[in-house]
């Protein structure tokens, strides 16, 4: 399955799931914004997602690319949007992704009416969320992420300014842990590539 999206200011957003094969329309949503995809999974924010710093929910969907149809909708708590994109487990069931506060932080007041931003793990089955503690994120900034080999670890890369971190965290955790400085400043949103040797013992 091939995901098309356009988001032009004159057009709805609309995504459509699209049969590689043949060419043929599975799905059309309308107003739907991918967050990330994996597998035979994508992640969408729907037309209640609007803008931030408001009191409204936000509802996510998790749709199976191999029939076109949804498997799960949950609702973000009040005030919180997501931020693509979203990296999976590789067993596909769970989401990590960036969600933003539901209030400015006064100290990230000055030039950017935006909030700071969580790390989180969205489970695709419940719609449960795990915060992981520890980790802001300022306006407009945006970590790499990736899950190793076995799911259960959470790693991060963020800028430190001159310098990197790579992070990792699992639940349990009372916040992440540094694996090593890494030379920078970073790219925003440096991507991870998760192999079989990042697992992690217990």
């Amino acid at each position: 399955m091939v995901v098309a999206h356009h988001d032009r200011p004159d057009l709805p957003d609309t995504l459509k799931l699209i049969d590689p094969n043949t060419g043929a329309l599975r799905r059309r949503l309308a107003k739907a914004t991918p967050l990330g995809a994996a597998g035979h999974l994508i992640l969408v924010s729907l037309p209640d997602c609007g803008a931030a710093l408001t009191h409204a929910t936000c509802t996510l969907e998790s749709i199976d690319l191999t029939t076109g149809m949804p498997t799960v909708r949950f609702k973000l708590p009040a005030g919180r949007l997501p931020i693509p994109d979203a990296v999976f487990s590789p067993d596909g069931t769970k989401a990590a992704l960036q969600l933003t506060r539901a209030s400015r932080d006064p100290r990230f007041t000055t030039g950017s009416p935006y909030p700071p931003a969580d790390v989180v793990i969205l489970r695709l089955h419940t719609g449960s969320l795990d915060i992981v503690p520890g980790l802001e994120l300022p306006p407009l900034t945006r970590a790499g992420l990736a899950f190793d080999a076995t799911g259960r670890w959470l790693l991060t890369t963020v800028s430190e300014g001159r310098r990197g971190q790579l992070l990792t965290w699992r639940q349990g955790m009372p916040g992440p842990a540094l694996v090593t400085t890494l030379p920078g400043p970073l790219a925003t949103d440096t991507p991870l590539l998760p192999t079989s040797s990042s697992q992690r013992n217990s």
